[in-house]
């Protein structure tokens, strides 16, 4: 039961999700742990759970309709978005929640629920969104975004106040189980074995770890590296190579520095794994890493740090975008600005396991930052907050999290509210406009 509702009635709860990218798939499967899916996939499947766990009832639309049903979920087989707001029509419901793809569909549905959509709306935005999304939305006056991080809130900021006053905050994923800190759990890690986890793609910057490895096995031989995802992590329909992991132009790159042997080099891929083989693999790492990339496609949360966090691994990653939020830097992993950092980033952990152990024992702490149940209280009382009509208040900016582009950004914005100051402090589009023509 929702914050707020009436203790007689359970909300309904609509959900658009676009599942053509799982194949055949099952709800069974899923709660069993025996898919592999990406971080977006894995949000959009634990909302309408968890939701009908505690009581909803759940309105599933969707393009590719599971093979079973659990309780609690009724199940509308549509085309693509705008199909499914046409059927919405005529169900009832209280909210509707869906995902933000940056596609076509997206701004079709966009437009049609600008044309007096009655219903409170809900849009969750993993990445993005892109300026033309956020001129729809500012049309749509009962839509709230919803930000997987405070990180990706931040860089929201620099759209209008109109588009802004919108955003929420409610952490992706959510993890259902932490590690025990006991002395058998730690015994079971090897100080040696390091472990990646992420789609094999340029924008997920495994290149970069491929690159610095051989510098790190010449200095630590006993160095291993599992290799856990492929390229199908996001579509089960992307063309790989010979090696069965990545596009053929990558897997080439890949070979360069791993050579046509990977294993000559401690390294073993293990493709798309089940959540129940995944922990097998990663409970007995002590070293995580995922996005290494500082610059360019950066994380906007990173599901794979929480994940291994929560197993006691000190993670490895990129000093950008959500990682800032999802790593306690220096504590619980360590985050990096080059290819450089990133090699000595490993090897200090591989030479000092104690290092490692205690930043892992940091990670089991910080993983409960996002747990699951933690996860779904947020989206219960925002779901109820909506159909209230709430006025929610902007998620607040923390310094701690900034880096210096978005801390600058903020201080002008915040400078030109003081009285007078407008006049001698330039706008950010004034600012951006000089920067152009330098």
């Amino acid at each position: 039961m929702l914050d707020g509702m009436d203790n007689h009635k359970s909300p309904v709860v609509a959900l658009y999700f676009d599942a053509l990218d799982l194949g055949d798939w099952a709800w069974r499967d899923y709660m069993d742990g025996k898919i592999g899916l990406s971080g977006t996939q894995k949000r959009n499947l634990f909302i309408p759970c968890a939701l009908a766990q505690k009581g909803s009832s759940v309105l599933f639309m969707t393009n590719n309709i599971p093979s079973d049903a659990i309780p609690n979920i009724r199940q509308y087989q549509v085309k693509d978005f705008a199909d499914a707001l046409g059927r919405l029509r005529s169900l009832k419901h209280d909210v509707l929640i869906f995902s933000n793809r940056e596609d076509a569909q997206t701004h079709i549905g966009l437009d049609v629920l600008s044309e007096g959509w009655s219903c409170p709306v809900i849009m969750s935005v993993g990445n993005g969104p892109s300026p033309a999304i956020c001129r729809k939305v500012c049309k749509i006056q009962n839509l709230t975004v919803v930000c997987v991080s405070h990180v990706q809130a931040d860089g929201l900021r620099d759209q209008s106040r109109q588009f802004f006053n919108k955003v929420q905050v409610v952490y992706a994923g959510g993890i259902a189980s932490i590690a025990n800190d006991l002395p058998e759990y730690w015994a079971s890690k090897d100080p040696f074995r390091v472990c990646y986890v992420g789609s094999i793609v340029p924008e997920k910057g495994f290149h970069l770890l491929a690159k610095v490895w051989p510098a790190i096995r010449e200095q630590c031989s006993c160095a291993r590296l599992s290799v856990i995802g492929s390229a199908r992590l996001y579509s089960r329909s992307y063309p790989l190579g010979a090696m069965g992991i990545a596009e053929e132009a990558y897997e080439t790159e890949l070979i360069r520095y791993f050579g046509p042997d990977p294993t000559q080099c401690g390294v073993r891929f293990h493709g798309l794994v089940a959540p129940s083989d995944y922990h097998r693999i990663v409970d007995r790492c002590s070293i995580g890493v995922v996005n290494p990339q500082w610059k360019g496609a950066i994380e906007t949360f990173c599901n794979s740090a929480v994940e291994l966090q929560s197993r006691g691994l000190a993670v490895v990653g990129g000093n950008a975008g959500g990682l800032r939020e999802t790593v306690w830097n220096g504590k619980s992993g360590i985050l990096v600005s080059s290819e450089q950092q990133l090699k000595n980033a490993i090897l200090r952990l591989l030479r000092n396991p104690k290092t490692a152990r205690k930043m892992g024992r940091n990670a089991l702490i910080h993983a409960s930052t996002f747990s699951s149940q933690g996860v779904v209280q947020s989206w219960e009382s925002l779901i109820g907050a909506v159909i209230r009509g709430e006025t929610l208040s902007v998620p607040p900016f923390s310094i701690r999290r900034a880096d210096a582009r978005v801390l600058l950004r903020e201080s002008i914005r915040l400078l030109r509210l003081v009285p007078g100051c407008d006049r001698y402090i330039p706008t950010l589009a004034q600012v951006r406009l000089k920067c152009c023509k330098s």
